[in-house]
C-alpha cells in the first residue's frame, strides 16, 4: 500500500481554483534584517487607527454637544424675556 500525500493549505481569495496565499488584513511588521535578526517597525497604519478609535468618540461628542439650538428654544426664551419685561 502506497502512503496518501495530500496537499492542506488554506483557502485563497478566490476559492479552491486559486493558488493565490490566503488573504492577510494586517501588513506584515517583522522585517528580516540582513543578520537574520528581527527587526519590528511600524507601518504606520497603526497610528491612523489608534487616533480613530481615541478621536472618534471624542469628535462624536464635540459634534453632539454642538447641536445648534431648535427654534422652540428661541422663541421660549423671547418670550419669557417679554413676559419679564412686561412685569
Amino acid at each position: 500500500m502506497q502512503p496518501v500525500t495530500r496537499c492542506v493549505r488554506l483557502l485563497g481569495a478566490r476559492g479552491f481554483a486559486s493558488h493565490a496565499k490566503a488573504h492577510v488584513h494586517m501588513p506584515e511588521t517583522a522585517m528580516f534584517t540582513n543578520n537574520a535578526t528581527h527587526r519590528f517597525e511600524r507601518k504606520g497604519w497603526e497610528y491612523s487607527a489608534y487616533m480613530g478609535m481615541l478621536g472618534g468618540p471624542i469628535v462624536l461628542y464635540l459634534g453632539l454637544t454642538n447641536a445648534p439650538e431648535t427654534d422652540s428654544e428661541v422663541f421660549a426664551r423671547e418670550e419669557a424675556l417679554a413676559k419679564r419685561a412686561a412685569d
